[in-house]
């Protein structure tokens, strides 16, 4: 049932109501987060094990890559441990399994409250879920260090962050949005523009 999904990021919503105008209540947001973690002071150490994750893909050509792989070669020198994460890397089975339970609640949703849906829009927030489910099932507490690469993953790690209470680096790669704006792959004033740039 549609009551199921669940909105992390209200935000989002909240923009493509202002776009489309519905004439619905707000969405209720529902977490499915661990318990609170107490803070713990940790001595000091010289060694950290430190999480680089990106939503998108990882290897492939190109400067996110490139970096990622450098930074992750610097640090493993200086004798960090330094774990790599992005959508890829997950198993496919439990991905499809997720897509394929996501998919139709979202369409519904969308549906539902905007009487269509946007295809770009519809598989971001699919590959989104798809992310977040799958950073959730992972062991984050052994990490010292978070290191977002997009803003994806910054909100997800920023989220999750409020248990875990760890630094939370963030490097912006580029402007997703305006990217896409500038080279026509979006249209401008359309609810896409809408939704990237929230």
């Amino acid at each position: 049932m549609i009551r199921d999904l669940i909105f992390p990021y209200p935000y989002i919503i909240e923009k493509m109501d202002e776009y489309y105008k519905p004439n619905l209540p707000p969405v209720k947001i529902r977490g499915e987060y661990r318990t609170k973690i107490s803070p713990q002071k940790r001595p000091s150490k010289k060694k950290l094990t430190i999480l680089i994750a990106t939503f998108w893909d990882y290897p492939h050509i190109g400067g996110l890559s490139n970096y990622i792989t450098e930074l992750s070669k610097g640090l493993k020198k200086q004798g960090h441990r330094v774990d790599i994460i992005s959508p890829n890397l997950f198993p496919s089975a439990t991905v499809k399994n997720l897509r394929e339970h996501i998919t139709p609640k979202l369409k519904e949703f969308f549906l539902r409250r905007y009487g269509s849906y946007d295809k770009k829009i519809l598989s971001n927030s699919r590959l989104l879920y798809i992310y977040e489910q799958m950073l959730q099932k992972m062991d984050l507490e052994k990490y010292d260090i978070f290191h977002a690469q997009d803003i994806f993953t910054a909100n997800i790690l920023g989220r999750f962050n409020a248990n875990y209470n760890k630094p939370l680096f963030f490097t912006p790669h580029g402007m997703f949005t305006f990217k896409r704006l500038k080279f026509n792959l979006m249209e401008k004033g359309s609810i896409e523009e809408t939704y990237y740039k929230e």
